[in-house]
């Protein structure tokens, strides 16, 4: 099991998600955002981006949110 942090940022760099301490095993894993920040709240559609951290990975990924 690895320990890995997950955080949503919008175009401008603010943080509107985060899954942090989320343990996963070795292996295809699946995360599913529904599209709402930290309070519940709808995003509007947009460009996002991913930040997948670990102990051994720092890697960011572009993401499209269409409602």
């Amino acid at each position: 099991m690895s320990q890995i942090n997950f955080t949503i940022v919008n175009i401008l760099g603010e943080k509107v998600r985060t899954f942090e301490n989320q343990n996963y095993a070795s292996g295809l894993n699946t995360l599913v955002w529904d599209g709402k920040n930290n309070f519940g709240q709808d995003l509007s559609t947009g460009i996002y981006f991913c930040r997948l951290k670990s102990k051994n990975i720092d890697k960011s990924i572009k993401l499209l949110y269409v409602k």
